[in-house]
């Protein structure tokens, strides 16, 4: 017998959106019963999996935030040098143009992070509860949380 979420994850629906540059996959959802839109804005696919459901979330774009280094020193490894920096991240880049009212866009946790500094409209989230296969790799999330 399924739960609540299993059929509704059973009910989403997948659609690709074509504006002749760029075409996305855009999945479906329901959250407190309103149909929001999901945009994987990592640099790789999401997995999403709750029992036996596996959402794919091909990425359609990268939200990063600005990097700087800065090296500060050297680290010295038998007969090797190694740099070392300070990382310093700043200023969101890559973000849509139009902010769908209706969609989610999922980033990496450092993005978030920026994208929280500067008080950007759209609703973002991360992924979280990593699953794992038997090497240690990370092969799907249980879902999406916000920062």
């Amino acid at each position: 017998m399924k739960n609540n979420l299993e059929k509704s994850l059973d009910t989403l629906l997948v659609s690709s959106y074509t504006d002749g540059r760029v075409r996305e996959k855009i999945l479906f959802w329901i959250n407190r019963g309103k149909t929001m839109r999901i945009y994987n804005y990592t640099p790789h696919a999401i997995t999403i999996v709750n029992g036996d459901v596996r959402i794919e979330l091909p990425s359609v774009g990268v939200i990063r935030a600005k990097s700087v280094q800065t090296q500060v020193g050297t680290i010295y490894h038998t007969e090797y040098a190694v740099p070392e920096y300070k990382l310093t991240f700043g200023e969101p880049e890559g973000m849509p143009e139009d902010i769908d009212p209706d969609g989610v866009y999922v980033v990496s946790t450092i993005a978030a992070q920026a994208l929280k500094q500067v008080g950007w409209a759209g609703t973002y989230m991360v992924t979280c509860g990593a699953i794992r296969d038997e090497q240690g790799r990370i092969i799907g999330c249980q879902g999406l949380a916000r920062i």
